[in-house]
């Protein structure tokens, strides 16, 4: 059992899936049916500015780590793409009005360890799922108070 209740949601990936209803009256008896639903894809046209839905990649599984989406770096345009969650006092905030946001950024200095936010936008805003049917989660963390 996935769902119960009146108002019962449950989250589908972007494909069909069979869902079995069943319901059950108070004496006890009940029916039960089964529907296809499918959630399309949402469409991303590739720009050069933006080349994927959003930023990062899935790692590897092996490596252990607690986030399913980090940053990568792209050797054609020489910019690190990754994502930051805005927190201010430790505590989940957000600019504008968004909380996540897809950046780019370029190496500055490599001897000083320095970069430059080169572009931004709000992270995954059409909703789009990794190859594993999840939301991609947003790993890193800018701090606004520092």
């Amino acid at each position: 059992m996935v769902a119960t209740g009146l108002n019962a949601t449950i989250s589908l990936p972007n494909r069909s899936t069979v869902v079995t209803f069943k319901a059950t009256d108070n004496e006890g008896a009940s029916s039960t049916t089964t529907a296809t639903i499918t959630v399309a894809t949402p469409t991303y046209t590739v720009t050069d500015e933006w080349p994927s839905p959003y930023n990062g990649v899935t790692p590897d599984s092996s490596s252990g780590l607690a986030f399913n989406n980090i940053g990568v770096f792209s050797a054609s345009d020489s910019i690190i793409y990754t994502c930051l969650r805005v927190f201010t006092d430790g505590l989940p905030g957000s600019v504008g009005g968004i909380s996540e946001f897809d950046i780019g950024l370029k190496v500055v200095s490599l001897s000083e360890a320095t970069v430059q936010i080169t572009k931004f936008r709000e992270f995954n805003a059409i909703g789009a799922l990794n190859e594993n049917a999840q939301t991609p989660d947003c790993s890193g963390i800018f701090e606004t108070t520092t």
